[in-house]
């Protein structure tokens, strides 16, 4: 195993860079949703509680696909009998 100076392999390396990546991306993203809340509140004349709703949509949208990949599916699951 070749190690870097600080002491990672290449594929550790990777990881560390595309979830960094991947991190920041989710940052800038969560940014431009809550700037974009106040315009959402004014033109579209939406209370307190619609504005939850967009948000908790935001995030389940975002949520929903990247859990489904990281769960295992009944397909791979052994069958008993």
């Amino acid at each position: 195993m070749n190690r870097s100076r600080l002491g990672m392999t290449a594929a550790q390396s990777w990881v560390l860079g595309l979830t960094s990546v991947a991190s920041l991306m989710v940052a800038v993203d969560a940014l431009i949703v809550s700037t974009a809340l106040s315009t959402i509140r004014v033109h579209l004349h939406a209370s307190v509680e619609d504005l939850e709703w967009t948000v908790n949509a935001y995030v389940l949208s975002l949520a929903v696909p990247r859990s489904s990949r990281a769960t295992p599916t009944a397909s791979a699951a052994p069958t008993a009998g």
